[in-house]
């Protein structure tokens, strides 16, 4: 019998040695003396047979440690599957972060989740999980039910699942749910383990991370001033008219002031005025009141109300239950932060105007040169004689048209008129496109017999005395009719016309124009006329630009965008943070490996690798 150490297992057995060899023994007297000889014999057979052992056992050996690692690896992956979905699941658990409206979704990446510090980094075989496309949606498909959808991608593997999730109405407490406690044992044959708090490495077990943090520095955007030519207005004309100047002479008439002469009479012109009155109408079954309709019906007699138990009571029999239109674009793309559709287009690249850049310095022999895109300004000299200057650049920025919205190099252009309003379900949208509605037949409950009116009117009266009555404002129909003042007549043309007999007088009347004017038409329909010449100028076509001379301009705006931290630090919010290092401690060294006991609590009482517990409680989600 002899020991035989496998490393793999960590076991010694005892294995009973057997023969390679045979030994034979001859036995010669020389002199007297014994000599023993010993002779070899090779067994191939047996060594064969080892051999085939050997290779069985190897084979079985392998194929159990992948086993085991492959069952460690989906078990790890289904654990930061849920570790994703039961952190998403508590961060929309505040109301204000989930979807408004039926249909809408948010998304929410691993690296925004560990940013917020919802989770810490996630590996699958030592493979740092994807930060931007490992994600989170949640999708709401009516008030407190939402699908959410988790996408894990690592190392080129991933893994997905879709939850029905329900948020609990916090007013009503509406939508509780029962939780069930869920329980599966996770073993491994890993040597070492560590403390609560610590991360295993190797032979080491690491402490937490010792972080400092420093107040992040703030970005700011850039929008710079833009500039367009102006539109140019071309020099017009216009015509200044004059009276012409009456001269007299023998044989003429003469007429008053204000009247002209036409033959042998004097008209006068004056605009008509205008009489404005108001009437107004009242639908069949009203009267007029004033400028009101009054309506009047008799009261009903009844035993029974009706009632909704959700939305409101019309029409006396009816409920009207309302909620909020959902959105879709006839054209472009949907941003849900504002609820409306953009067009996008590439931005434009302009350049910008001179922007400080850094102080340099150069020693008092040496000018700095200018160029297009460069400027140096005199800043201060130095004791030893070096020069200061003010470093400014120009350089290319992205710019929209006015009134659209800079997205890195892409403009976007949002409309009202890409926008479709829609409802789901039953439901159809109001004549005023402002809610989604349906009605359902009102319920009735017995009570006391009352006189009562339909909705909008009002009880006068008691007992079978009693009638309804409403009012409602007439249609205003305004009327305006042109007339004259006594003595004068109007005409079609809607002018009042008055005429008398002119005055002859023992002379002629001549009519001519002032220096400078020409003349139109003859004896009392003479015109003196002058053209005159308007002075061009400049205007801007876009409401939002100011005229500066012959240019148009949008003034430079600087806005926040965001934070950035010094090499080494990493951002979070507006917080810079850094490790310093962490605690090591010799790892707990285990004979047979480790297995723990993890427990959930699910809505679902069947999960694939869990058993229920037995315990139950109710959801405070």
């Amino acid at each position: 019998m002899y020991e035989d150490f496998d490393e793999k297992k960590g076991k010694k057995n005892m294995k009973k040695k057997e023969s390679v060899e045979d030994v034979v023994v001859v036995e010669e007297e020389n002199n007297k003396e014994k000599k023993t000889v010993m002779g070899l014999k090779a067994d191939w057979v047996s060594i064969l047979v080892k051999f085939c052992i050997f290779l069985l056992v190897a084979f079985l050996l392998i194929f159990v440690i992948t086993k085991l690692r492959n069952l460690g690896n989906q078990n790890s992956f289904s654990n930061n599957l849920e570790k994703m979905r039961g952190a998403a699941y508590l961060y929309y658990k505040v109301d204000e972060r989930r979807p408004i409206l039926d249909g809408d979704s948010i998304r929410m990446t691993l690296g925004d989740m560990i940013d917020s510090g919802l989770v810490t980094e996630l590996k699958e075989k030592d493979t740092v999980c994807s930060k931007d496309y490992s994600y989170v949606d949640l999708i709401r498909k009516e008030k407190n039910l939402y699908d959410m959808y988790v996408y894990l991608t690592c190392g080129g593997e991933a893994k997905e699942g879709t939850y029905d999730v329900t948020y609990r109405d916090e007013n009503t407490g509406e939508d509780s749910d029962v939780l069930y406690e869920l329980k599966r044992t996770v073993s491994t044959n890993d040597k070492y383990s560590c403390p609560d708090g610590y991360v295993k490495d190797g032979k080491r077990c690491l402490g937490p991370e010792n972080v400092v943090t420093i107040k992040a520095n703030p970005i700011y955007k850039v929008s710079p001033r833009k500039e367009v030519a102006a539109i140019y207005k071309s020099p017009g004309y216009n015509y200044e008219y004059v009276d012409a100047i009456v001269s007299s002479s023998s044989n003429s008439y003469r007429c008053p002031n204000g009247y002209q002469l036409t033959g042998t009479q004097c008209v006068k012109k004056e605009e008509a005025l205008v009489r404005t009155s108001n009437t107004y109408d009242c639908p069949k079954g009203s009267t007029l009141n004033g400028t009101l309709c009054v309506f009047t019906t008799s009261a009903s007699y009844n035993n029974q109300v009706a009632y909704c138990s959700t939305g409101s009571l019309i029409n006396g029999n009816e409920c009207y239950i309302k909620k909020s239109y959902s959105v879709k674009c006839s054209t472009g793309s949907y941003d849900s932060s504002v609820r409306s559709c953009y067009k996008t287009y590439s931005a434009s690249k302009t350049l910008s105007d001179w922007l400080f850049d850094s102080k340099v310095t150069y020693s008092s022999k040496t000018t700095p040169k200018n160029s297009e895109k460069v400027r140096f300004e005199y800043d201060f000299e130095k004791e030893n004689g070096s020069i200061v200057y003010k470093k400014y650049i120009k350089k290319y920025v992205s710019t929209c048209d006015g009134g659209d919205e800079l997205f890195g190099n892409t403009c976007r252009h949002y409309d009202s008129s890409y926008v479709q309003k829609y409802c789901t379900g039953d439901y159809h949208l109001n004549s005023s496109g402002t809610e989604c509605y349906r009605t359902t037949a009102a319920k009735y409950k017995n009570t006391v017999g009352t006189y009562s009116c339909p909705e909008g009117y009002t009880k006068k009266g008691s007992g079978t005395s009693s009638y309804c009555y409403k009012y409602e404002k007439g249609t205003k129909k305004t009327k305006q009719e042109a007339y004259c003042l006594s003595g004068y007549e109007l005409t079609s043309s809607n002018e009042c016309v008055k005429t008398v007999e002119a005055t002859k007088l023992e002379q002629n009347i001549t009519y001519s124009c002032p220096k400078g004017y020409e003349s139109r038409g003859s004896g009392v329909n003479t015109t003196c006329y002058k053209k005159t010449t308007t002075e061009g100028y400049y205007y801007c076509s876009n409401s939002s630009m100011s005229l500066e001379g012959n240019v148009c301009v949008i003034p430079q705006k600087t806005t926040f965008s965001g934070y950035y931290c010094p090499k080494g630090y990493s951002l979070s919010g507006s917080t810079c943070f850094r490790s310093t290092g962490r605690d090591a401690i010799l790892a707990t060294e285990n004979e047979n490996g480790t297995s723990t006991t993890e427990t959930i609590w699910s809505k679902d009482k069947d999960l694939d690798g869990w058993t229920w517990t037995g315990k139950t409680k109710e959801s405070d989600n």
